[in-house]
This record gives structure tokens, sequence and C-alpha cells, in this order.
């Protein structure tokens, strides 16, 4: 399985009561901190990269509550300061699973809550995705392209390589493959040969980066074994 840097979780943050605050005409504009938040599935549990972010042009000292349309993310309530701004930070959302995605969209609307009732005044759109590799087992053949993936925003718009490894402790690079630019979502796809030139049976490793030259502090690896005639 991959083993790539756990994202830090962030404790459930508390919805407080809701109170009224005097009507006032505001269109409130979110201001996402990222284009894309990823969930990395990890040791059987999923941790949340926080979608954080500001909100300007609100009621000053109004109340408003901040969360994903549909269900897809949960919710923050806070109050406005003199300026009509806030900052948010939702701590989890839908996740579009555990193999590599090109991400998935996502709403946030603003609710205030004056005495007038509790228009929605701010939406914006960004994407999820998740951190993770994953090799096609299909064709057998090892000499045969095979299809690669991987995501991740830790990769957002960076130019990835692929590095084949025999074992999962060595550095020596047997192979190295090209993944292209990922986008936004840290997502790159490409179908390429994982089998080293001359490659021999046992296990390798796979290991995906931003730049030529591997450094496993900052990759993602899938391991795969080679008998002689199969993948």
């Amino acid at each position: 399985m991959p083993r790539p840097t756990a994202l830090a979780a962030i404790p459930a943050i508390a919805v407080l009561g809701l109170a009224a605050v005097p009507a006032a005409s505001s269109a409130a504009t979110i201001a996402p901190s990222s284009a894309c938040y990823s969930t990395l599935f990890q040791n059987s549990k999923l941790t949340y990269q926080p979608m954080t972010g500001t909100i300007t042009g609100g009621t000053p000292g109004g109340r408003f509550q901040i969360f994903g349309v549909g269900g897809k993310a949960s919710s923050q309530v806070g109050n406005f300061d003199a300026a009509g701004n806030a900052g948010y930070s939702i701590t989890s959302y839908s996740s579009p699973g555990i193999n590599p995605s090109a991400g998935r969209t996502v709403e946030l609307q603003v609710r205030e809550f004056a005495a007038g009732g509790s228009p929605i005044t701010g939406s914006t759109k960004v994407k999820v995705s998740t951190i993770a590799i994953d090799v096609k087992n299909t064709p057998r053949s090892p000499r045969a392209k095979r299809v690669i993936r991987v995501s991740g925003t830790p990769f957002a718009g960076q130019r990835l390589y692929g590095f084949v490894v025999r074992g999962s402790k060595s550095t020596r690079v047997l192979k190295r493959i090209s993944m292209g630019t990922a986008n936004a979502c840290g997502y790159a796809r490409t179908r390429g040969v994982v089998a080293p030139s001359n490659y021999r049976t046992g296990s390798y490793r796979l290991y995906i980066n931003a730049g030529k030259k591997l450094d496993k502090s900052k990759a993602i690896g899938y391991g795969f074994r080679i008998s002689r005639r199969s993948f």
C-alpha cells in the first residue's frame, strides 16, 4: 500500500447556537486558500486536509454559517468582525474514494442569520481529491505499457516523475518515467512500461514525486512483484 505523508487531522469544530442580528444587505465573497483539497486513507483511517479560507463582505458583527451544498462538506458557524470579514476551516467532506482522482466539485455556501431571515449571500466551488497512486495490473506482460495514475494536492501543478527501485529500501533508480504536469488536484496519468529494461524476478517499488530526482521523503510509493513472464 502507498505510504505518503499523512495529513494532519484537525479537531471537529463545535457548532454554536445561532443568535439573531439586525437585518442587513450583504454579498459575501468566499476566498478558498486552495483550488483543491485532499483526503488520505492510511492505516484504515481517513484524514482530511482542512478546507480553509476567508469570507469578506458579510454583515459586520453578524452571524454566519458556511457549509457544503448537499451535505458534501461539514459546516462552521461564526461571527463576522467589525469589517464584515471572517476566516473558516471545514474539517470533513465527501471523499472521492481511495483511488487517484482528478478532482470532484464541492460547492460551499454562506448563510447569514439576521432578524429578517437567513439568506444565502455567497457561494464558491472547490475540488476534492485523494492522495493515492495506482498501477494497472493488466496487461500481464512486464514489458507492456500500463496505466499509471497519481493524485494529491502536494503534487499540484508540478512536473512529476516515477522512479522504479528494487525492494523498499533501495535508492538506486532502475527506471524513470515521466508522468507529465499534475493538475490543481495533483492528478497525473500516463501509460508506460514499469519493469526495468533488464529486470529480474522479484519485488520492486514505484515512487512518484516532483522533479527529476527521487526524493522518498516527498514521494508516494506503490509496491509490485514481477515473475518471469507476468506482472
